[in-house]
């Protein structure tokens, strides 16, 4: 019941789209051919570029910007899923395992400021320090991913920006406006139910024009109810579904790599001989700082992704307030000015009114209906899903690798010892 309900309130808004929407179809082949007749040149210009407004072909691997086919696109962004592109360590030759190593050598020995500057929020500094800790500058396996992370941040607060500032304002703007003409002379309703009732004429005007006053701002809530539950947190968690999916990829596969990487540090012996003991001494030495940077890239992973998200809190936190804000500042000065132009002045008691109403459509705008945004959005993302840094039990790996390295070498001297 609840479904067909929108769907027939949304019926006026698909039919006025219909047009727009076959004018970019028609536009879209039209690009389409074009992009597909240069699409070695462009791939090799903006390889990394994972975020162009051209849209790419689907077999490179990037993830574009879309706008889908329907009216929350005109309101609000929504990004594809990013492909996952990071090459699996099993696959990786020695030569591509030192490119990881020389990335690790970068982060290891990153002289980090310990006095930065105040000029920013703490968390654009931890930001600056994690894009260089994992090698945004240098083109790292994970400089895709600050990109991503940072377009996903980008469009989260975006969106929330046009419904927090622009869109409930706007619908609160025009309840008011529309309250505030029927305080003006000539403007009062009369109903006659209550002009029969018994009352003056100037009583039945006020309270006609109260209940009016008091049914515009009601449409205004459920409009921005419509609004906030479609298309706003529909695309929301599109985003946040794209990005949860990647994140799972991309954890996945470096705990993969950290697994294949310590199985080869341990057994690299294995396939060496004596007279091959230079070669020994260099692949497990790169194997042996693979599995540990693999590890470091995890945690530095996630670190960016909670430095992301507090972002993302944060930022939704002071559009809500700035809203509240707006809507206040935008009522005190409208009913200002009703009051000051009115030839003859209007009613004290439908000014209180379009007050009341004012505040009441604030506290409830963005309390009730947008002030679970934040946590509703987060429940689309599972980090219980991730693979995560404290189950990567590194120490132990380590502690076992050279525990085992140390065995051997001491059974391998007191063996010839005897011998």
């Amino acid at each position: 019941m609840g479904g067909t309900l929108v769907r027939i309130l949304l019926l006026p808004f698909k039919l006025l789209y219909w047009p727009i929407r076959m004018l970019r179809q028609i536009i879209g082949k039209n690009t389409g051919k074009a992009i597909r007749k240069s699409s070695g040149s462009l791939v090799a210009s903006t390889q990394d570029d994972h975020f162009s407004e051209i849209k790419r072909p689907a077999e490179n691997g990037e993830a574009v910007e879309t706008r889908p086919a329907g009216l929350e696109s005109l309101l609000f962004r929504q990004l594809e899923r990013p492909r996952l592109i990071e090459r699996a360590a099993a696959d990786m030759t020695l030569e591509e395992a030192q490119f990881e190593v020389d990335h690790a050598v970068r982060f290891y020995t990153y002289n980090f400021s310990m006095f930065p500057s105040g000029d920013f929020f703490y968390e654009e500094v931890e930001q600056n320090f994690l894009e260089k800790a994992l090698g945004l500058e240098n083109k790292s396996t994970d400089a895709r991913f600050i990109r991503i992370m940072t377009q996903f941040r980008r469009v989260l607060n975006d969106n929330s920006r046009r419904l927090f500032l622009y869109y409930a304002p706007f619908v609160f703007a025009l309840c008011l406006i529309a309250s505030l003409m029927i305080n003006l002379p000539g403007g009062q309703v009369h109903l006659s139910f209550v002009e029969t009732s018994g009352i003056s004429v100037a009583q039945a005007g006020m309270v006609t024009s109260l209940l009016v006053s008091g049914g515009i701002f009601l449409s205004g809530l459920l409009l921005l109810l419509l609004l906030y539950q479609w298309p706003y947190k529909v695309t929301q968690q599109r985003n946040l579904l794209g990005l949860d999916n990647y994140i799972t990829s991309k954890f996945s596969r470096v705990n993969q790599n950290f697994l294949v990487a310590k199985r080869r540090a341990l057994n690299v012996e294995r396939n060496k001989r004596m007279n091959q003991a230079d070669e020994l001494k260099e692949e497990a030495g790169i194997w042996t700082l693979a599995y540990n940077w693999f590890g470091m890239r995890l945690f530095l992973c996630e670190k960016l992704v909670r430095n992301k998200i507090y972002q993302i809190r944060r930022n939704t936190t002071l559009y809500n307030v700035g809203g509240v804000a707006l809507c206040l500042v935008f009522a005190l000065t409208a009913m200002m000015l009703t009051w000051l132009m009115a030839s003859i002045g209007p009613s004290i008691t439908l000014l209180i009114g379009s007050g009341v109403f004012s505040v009441v459509f604030v506290a409830v705008a963005y309390s009730m209906i947008m002030g679970k945004a934040m946590p509703e959005i987060l429940n689309v993302l599972h980090a219980n899903e991730w693979a995560r840094f404290n189950q990567m039990s590194l120490h132990k790996t380590i502690a076992d690798h050279v525990g085992e390295d140390k065995l051997q070498i001491v059974t391998f001297r007191d063996r010839n010892r005897f011998e």
